[in-house]
């Protein structure tokens, strides 16, 4: 992982494109398949990552993947989910949790 010297976030749509807009993208895991919706989509750094949410958690609550390949993978570096986080919430987030776009 590179360090974080230019936090500048740029939005992208990897996953969008690939599965239409507002779309659901289906992730596997040991206990079968979950269903997210995917809400944002950005680089940092040359590193792409997905905020995506699952179809029915809360409206509050969203998960934070980075993007491989057009695929999701968990985001397993402390400091790396930390830092991408951070940049996120400088990027959407200004008034009281507002994404601003």
């Amino acid at each position: 992982m590179e360090p974080f010297d230019d936090m500048s976030v740029k939005e992208e749509n990897i996953l969008r494109d690939a599965n239409g807009k507002g779309s659901y993208l289906i992730q596997q895991n040991d206990q079968g398949s979950v269903e997210y919706k995917i809400l944002h989509e950005l680089e940092l750094n040359g590193q792409r990552y997905a905020i995506m949410q699952r179809k029915d958690d809360h409206p509050d609550e969203a998960s934070l993947f980075r993007i491989h390949e057009q695929t999701v993978q968990e985001i397993e570096d402390e400091t790396e989910w930390e830092k991408v986080a951070e940049a996120i919430d400088e990027a959407f987030y200004q008034d009281e949790g507002t994404i601003q776009h």
